[in-house]
């Protein structure tokens, strides 16, 4: 593994009780924020035979991965058999889970690490205040020299909430916290976002979508996280517009539905943007031979009596480049800057024919 002098976060990780501590105050973790707040990875309705036996011994077998992962990157010691573990649980007696072999889990994770060397396992990152967490691994790219966050599941999509899609959403919140946290705490931009899915012989890399620094602040500083017997609860506390946007932009990409609109609208609709596309066709046509006719004739300006069309002077623009100017004044961005609700636009458009 190759080291860098990532700075450490004063926030420590205990395993026994398990949470994260800055001082003797307890921190949240990321995954309940985005469970309460965004009801994501949520398993809505589960029995207490899962709540207490399937997702433990699920989460006790993606541990064995990860500890597998941990070695092999420290010391590169293929170490893939794990001990059974004995869980005791309120309702259905002492259960043992395991003993677990994941050595076909780690053979899929050399492969997908190919292209990157690991950096760091295990990294804790936190804001100090709420919340903190642990990232897998932080890899950098061999190519670009740029850093990478990276998360290993375990996780049977046939039962996961919303399956694939569903997985790689929540993973898009969680890496996303992981990224905004990383770079305050490190200074270090990071490049992408990815995740390990390793399930028996199965496994799946994917590149994840980075949600907006805004929604990840919004979320970390307008939530109050507060532990209650035992467990930890969420209170959202900022603009109830900004919630339902963040929440909105977990909707499905694309959806196909007849039954949402009526017939009668769809096919309204498409007529009328088969004929929007037909003008605008030969509209462009025209405009193009008025334009030309007009600079031919050494005119500027053209009226009659249905309309009239003007051809401006060229002019000098300048624009601000504002994604560079945060990148290299960060501290300046924040002071001069404000986060606003903004609706977001509505596009309508005639699909292309496949």
């Amino acid at each position: 593994m190759t080291k860098l002098a990532l700075p450490k976060s004063p926030v420590r990780f205990e395993e026994d009780p398990h949470g994260y501590w800055l001082g003797t105050k307890r921190l949240s973790g990321i995954t309940g924020l985005i469970h309460a707040i965004l009801n994501l990875g949520v398993y809505p309705g589960a029995p207490e035979y899962v709540k207490q036996v399937a997702i433990p011994r699920a989460g006790a077998y993606g541990s064995a991965v990860h500890k597998s992962i941990e070695t092999y990157d420290e010391i590169r010691i293929k170490q893939t058999k794990h001990p059974a573990i004995w869980h005791y649980t309120r309702d259905y007696g002492t259960q043992v889970f395991g003993p677990f072999d994941v050595a076909k889990e780690l053979e899929t994770y050399i492969k997908h690490r190919e292209g990157f060397e690991p950096i760091a396992n295990e990294y804790t990152i936190s804001d100090n205040a709420q919340y903190a967490s642990n990232i897998d691994n932080v890899w950098r790219k061999i190519v670009t020299q740029g850093t990478w966050l990276v998360d290993t599941k375990t996780n049977n999509l046939d039962y996961y909430p919303g399956g694939v899609a569903g997985l790689k959403l929540y993973l898009s919140w969680q890496l996303s916290v992981y990224a905004y946290l990383y770079e305050k705490q490190t200074g270090d931009k990071v490049e992408g976002l990815a995740a390990n899915w390793l399930r028996h012989d199965k496994g799946e890399f994917w590149i994840i979508e980075r949600q907006p620094d805004d929604f990840v602040k919004a979320l970390l500083e307008h939530t109050k996280a507060t532990w209650v017997d035992g467990h930890w609860e969420y209170e959202w506390t900022g603009d109830p517009e900004m919630l339902e946007i963040m929440r909105g932009n977990n909707l499905p990409a694309v959806q196909e539905q007849s039954g949402v609109v009526s017939l009668e609208v769809i096919h309204a609709i498409t007529n009328l943007l088969k004929r929007q596309q037909e003008i605008d066709t030969l509209m462009d046509e025209f405009k193009k031979g008025l334009k030309a006719s007009m600079i031919e004739n050494g005119i500027k300006s053209f009226k009659c009596e249905a309309f009239s069309a003007t051809i401006a002077k060229d002019s000098l623009v300048t624009s601000f480049n504002s994604k560079k100017f945060k990148e290299d004044h960060p501290d300046l961005f924040s002071e001069y800057s404000t986060t606003s609700v903004r609706a977001g636009s509505f596009t309508l458009k005639l699909n292309e024919k496949k």
